[in-house]
């Protein structure tokens, strides 16, 4: 889980610019609504414990159940300090820590969720390890709600993104960003560098402005991909069985929604219970 904090500073700095689906939109975020609110219900506890792996505004501001104290866990201190709001919020921390190692008690929480969380971390043992860590603070019967980044069964070439962005049949940059990542990625295992995809893209698209000229899209919104340059953060993308597979035995899968717009598919909500 290591990258230059310099990424991140360009990450969070460029936040306002970054949309759906890298960012959750009501339909995801009213989903995890439910799955929450469905689980709380369910058990009756009374003042729930929440935990949030990142500090995603969308998670963090959602609608939770009554009386909810929310610690929000992130590694990158640039991202708090952009995205946390300056003045605090009510019910809500956030701490800067490794999720390897979170700091809270063993059962201590009722909830965990999060937003794609474990593209940021290598596959399969980094998954694992969180996992266990998870399955440690998360108290039997309570849930982890997440939206996942899944690769399509069949992986997509990069000459057919390219056609597909050109032809204006992908439905904003940010999601062609996310397709030309899992296009260049071989294996979960290798994961994909930032800094290559960056170099596929520059050498695809050496004008941005006549794509954003002939797609209509804001300029700005392309030139975020800029920030890749160089950098040398790796995101994995694994199937969704994979990622079931290194979360059980501690936790069952208990429901997945696939949303409704574009590419849903490969951003879908999951649930999965403590046992």
């Amino acid at each position: 889980m290591t990258s230059p904090e310099p990424y991140w500073n360009r990450i969070g700095s460029d936040w306002s610019l970054v949309g759906p689906p890298l960012r959750p939109c009501a339909e995801d975020t009213a989903v995890m609504e439910r799955m929450i609110r469905d689980w709380h219900r369910a058990s009756g506890r009374h003042s729930p414990q929440a935990g949030v792996l990142g500090v995603t505004p969308e998670i963090v501001a959602m609608s939770w159940p009554e009386q909810t104290h929310i610690t929000a866990f992130d590694k990158e201190p640039a991202m708090i300090g952009y995205l946390w709001p300056k003045g605090g919020m009510p019910h809500a921390t956030a701490i800067c820590c490794n999720w390897l190692c979170l700091p809270v008690a063993d059962a201590a929480l009722d909830v965990v969720a999060g937003d794609g969380p474990l593209t940021q971390l290598s596959f399969p043992d980094e998954i694992r390890k969180v996992a266990r860590e998870l399955a440690r603070v998360v108290a039997p019967g309570g849930i982890l709600v997440l939206r996942l980044f899944v690769p399509p069964s069949e992986r997509e070439s990069v000459d057919s993104v390219f056609e597909e962005l050109w032809s204006g049949r992908i439905v904003n940059f940010n999601a062609f960003r996310w397709r030309l990542l899992m296009s260049l990625q071989e294996s979960s295992e290798e994961g994909i560098c930032v800094g290559a995809a960056w170099e596929v893209w520059r050498s695809r698209v050496p004008s941005p402005e006549r794509l954003a000229e002939t797609l209509g899209w804001p300029i700005d919104a392309i030139r975020v991909i800029d920030r890749y340059r160089a950098a040398t953060a790796v995101y994995t993308f694994s199937p969704l069985d994979s990622a079931r597979a290194l979360l059980e035995p501690d936790f069952s899968m208990t429901e997945r929604v696939v949303p409704s717009y574009p590419d849903g598919i490969r951003y879908p909500s999951v649930c999965f219970q403590r046992l």
